[in-house]
């Protein structure tokens, strides 16, 4: 345990003050659309006239005490008997918040559900206690479970051993569950099976290349297949799940322009059908698709990231951005997303749920906000994490729709992932309804 001698009481007065600070800026309601420079977040309005709050101890969860904050530093959790995670929940309006507490974070956020209450997830186990730098701090990733009907005994490992480098690739579908454990330039080692009967394989990695490749990884399947056949090798192709046919995207030699205009094709040989699709490829719509057991259908929408955000100009002028669902059979419905969080943010990110929209905002007022019934509410201050790939991969919605994972920090200063002050939240948007489905 380090040291605290005089600075405990300077440090507690901190803490406690932007606690205060941060669940105010909570309560409050979403202002109207204004571009950002006309927002002022007074959080950071108060960390900013105050930096020496944000020293390496400080940690800023809305609901936790002093005393959990303390003791989680103090003492890294491991969630072993006797040392659990500083579980805490966040009671809102309609809504329940679990804060997983300081210490667990990963590069990018990983995780799946494989039941309404238990998810799978991957983090690093902060060792602020060992090392005072972040290269040294970090510690090996594990695969975790998290029961969140338990409380704070709900954290555990999933696996006993360490993952290795390379690790990732977390896949979970009709109780098969898929989790790259190491890989490097001769093979990968996968955890495959259903949960209560997973074995370790090994799959070769191949030397001779060849494209288009003749089997690819299924992410609604979470196994290899044969890649689906297209006229043009350098077509995008995205294979569905089984029964529910593949999805065709534009030929990469095209201009930019022309590309963002090329509409999907659904085709599904079962059900004959050769639609396009709303939507096109050169967005990203393909990165973004997800698919929402609640609904039965696949989701995606524009998720550009592209151009550091230019492709974003224009989204707060408009009453909607267009969301997409689809099914194999060839339905489609084109729904409006509120664009009032572009007037807090750069970048937006939509997540639907069983009860509407999660909006990450990231940049002016970045955060959390629900949108649902015709309201947007803003239930969380901070960064969330997306990478410039797959950021429908970097959220876990659970099967019935109502439970959200995601990675968090809410400090304002830096821009690295690791710390004390990031953590793995799950909002339940049914609190009390929620029946378990495997």
């Amino acid at each position: 345990m380090e040291q605290q001698n005089d600075s405990r009481p300077k440090l507690a007065w901190h803490i406690l003050a932007v606690l205060s600070l941060f669940v105010a800026a909570c309560d409050e309601q979403p202002a109207e659309k204004a571009s950002p420079p006309e927002v002022v977040d007074p959080l950071r309005a108060s960390i900013l006239a105050n930096p020496e709050s944000l020293d390496e101890e400080t940690y800023f969860a809305w609901g936790v005490t002093l005393e959990q904050v303390q003791r989680c530093l103090d003492m890294l959790p491991t969630g072993d008997p006797g040392n659990p995670f500083c579980v805490n929940v966040i009671e809102g309006d309609g809504w329940r918040m679990y804060d997983a507490g300081p210490g667990l974070h990963n590069n990018r956020g990983e995780a799946v559900w494989i039941n309404n209450r238990q998810l799978v997830f991957i983090a690093r186990n902060y060792q602020r206690a060992k090392y005072n730098n972040y290269a040294q701090a970090e510690g090996p990733a594990w695969l975790w479970l998290w029961d969140i009907d338990k409380g704070s005994e709900g954290i555990t490992k999933f696996r006993e051993q360490p993952l290795g480098p390379g690790a990732g690739g977390l896949c979970y579908s009709g109780r098969h569950l898929r989790a790259v454990l190491e890989r490097d330039s001769e093979r990968t080692v996968v955890l495959t099976g259903p949960p209560d009967d997973l074995r370790v394989e090994i799959e070769p990695r191949k030397k001779d290349r060849q494209f288009p490749p003749a089997q690819m990884l299924n992410q609604f399947e979470c196994r290899w297949q044969p890649t689906p056949p297209v006229k043009d090798p350098y077509q995008p192709v995205v294979p569905l799940r089984e029964g529910d046919g593949f999805l065709e995207g534009a030929p990469i030699n095209l201009p930019l322009v022309e590309e963002q205009k090329f509409l999907a094709k659904l085709i599904n040989p079962l059900h004959g059908v050769s639609a396009a699709m709303p939507f096109s490829n050169g967005n990203t719509s393909f990165q973004c698709l997800r698919y929402a057991p609640f609904k039965q259908a696949y989701f995606t929408w524009s998720c550009s990231m592209n151009n550091n955000g230019k492709d974003f100009r224009g989204y707060a002028e408009q009453e909607c951005v267009d969301g997409y669902w689809f099914r194999g059979d060839g339905w489609h419905e084109t729904v409006c997303m509120t664009t009032e969080v572009y007037g807090h943010g750069s970048k937006s990110y939509y997540v639907p749920t069983a009860t509407g929209f999660v909006i990450f905002a990231i940049g002016g007022r970045h955060g959390v906000y629900l949108a649902r019934e015709g309201k947007v509410e803003r239930i969380l201050i901070g960064h969330s994490f997306f990478s410039n790939r797959y950021p429908a991969n970097e959220t876990a919605l659970s099967p019935d729709g109502c439970r959200l994972a995601f990675m968090t920090m809410p400090r304002f200063s830096g821009s690295h992932f690791t710390g004390p002050q990031i953590t793995w939240r799950i909002l339940d948007l049914c609190p009390g309804q929620t029946g378990i489905q495997n």
